[in-house]
């Protein structure tokens, strides 16, 4: 694809991605300054290393993934009137989607960079929003905010320190008969142990958090903001102390491969394990030993797992959750 103006850019992307004028403009500047690089171009863009690329391609493709989000919602239960709120909303793309669709839309983050790109977003959607810089941990947050009818957590329980309160402020804050939406990265996907959703580094998320910052800052030299990463059993258990019963749902935007897939992921896996070449021997060898210990649970739940357990704890890259009040049944 030939070179084309930073103006034919910016239209390229927002036909790329969905996304209106100002935020693409906004997220634009912020990436080149953050990342210390020019897009000048298409080709500029199409060139950006695999990790660069992911981070550009998510945050612009808010608008989109917001769409099939609500596509999913909206089967279960419809927008237009309801209260709809989008804890951690990032660049807002979940909130243009719901407000498009006539939901009462209120949106909380506690980066306001973040919140300025939802801000960006919305206006460019023309969309009447609230926006609040709040923590989704606050104890008080209930009382500040009231019921709403859809809530969304997505891309965000392994970026909080406790998730319980965060699962337990949801669940307050449901109307009876409310739906939320939770989505989180599975620790053990063949995909993300070859290289994280976050920062395309081998096997960090089977380290304990303290290895994993060094690890992280052996390679971008700036703090790690991941938390935990946590077991499906224990994801389920969120939610029922939380007073929530929760389903195991396809996640919009990224499926889940099917079992034959397994041998070709099995082997991108150790072709990556075999190009690691961690410098620091201390991290190398925690990552050696926590591979060794993730493939050796592996290979035995192949043989004791049923196809769509295994599946669902080694090839779903995230799990997504449609939860309701234990005490009001759909």
């Amino acid at each position: 694809m030939s070179d084309t103006s930073t103006d034919s850019l910016s239209l390229f992307l927002q036909k790329q991605f969905g996304a209106g004028p100002r935020f693409t403009a906004a997220y634009l500047r912020y990436f080149e300054w953050s990342q210390n690089l020019k897009l000048r171009s298409v080709a500029d863009w199409e060139s950006l290393d695999p990790v660069r690329r992911m981070w550009f391609d998510y945050a612009l493709s808010t608008n989109a993934r917001g769409e099939e989000l609500m596509d999913l919602i909206e089967s279960r239960l419809p927008l237009r009137g309801r209260r709809y709120l989008d804890i951690g909303c990032g660049f807002g793309g979940f909130l243009v989607a719901a407000g498009r669709r006539g939901a009462l839309c209120t949106g909380i983050e506690p980066d306001p960079l973040r919140l300025d790109f939802s801000r960006d977003n919305i206006a460019d959607a023309q969309l009447d929003t609230l926006l609040l810089e709040l923590d989704a941990l606050d104890p008080d947050l209930p009382s500040r905010l009231g019921l709403f009818d859809a809530i969304t957590v997505s891309d965000v329980v392994e970026h909080v320190a406790h998730p319980a309160p965060l699962f337990a402020n949801a669940a307050r804050m449901l109307n009876p008969g409310g739906l939320l939406y939770v989505k989180i990265p599975n620790r053990d996907s063949l995909h993300f142990v070859a290289s994280d959703g976050h920062f395309g580094l081998f096997g960090i998320t089977q380290l304990d958090r303290a290895t994993a910052i060094q690890y992280h800052w052996e390679h971008f030299h700036w703090d790690y903001d991941v938390g935990d990463y946590y077991s499906l059993e224990t994801c389920l258990s969120l939610f029922a102390s939380a007073g929530l019963r929760a389903e195991l749902v396809p996640a919009p935007s990224v499926p889940t491969p099917e079992l034959t897939q397994f041998p070709a992921l099995l082997a991108s896996l150790e072709q990556a394990h075999a190009r690691l070449a961690e410098p620091n021997s201390s991290t190398r060898a925690r990552l050696e030993e926590a591979y060794a210990s993730y493939r050796a649970r592996l290979d035995a739940d192949l043989r004791l797992l049923s196809p769509s357990d295994f599946r669902n704890r080694y090839l779903a890259d995230f799990w997504a959750f449609l939860a309701s009040p234990a005490a009001n049944p759909k």
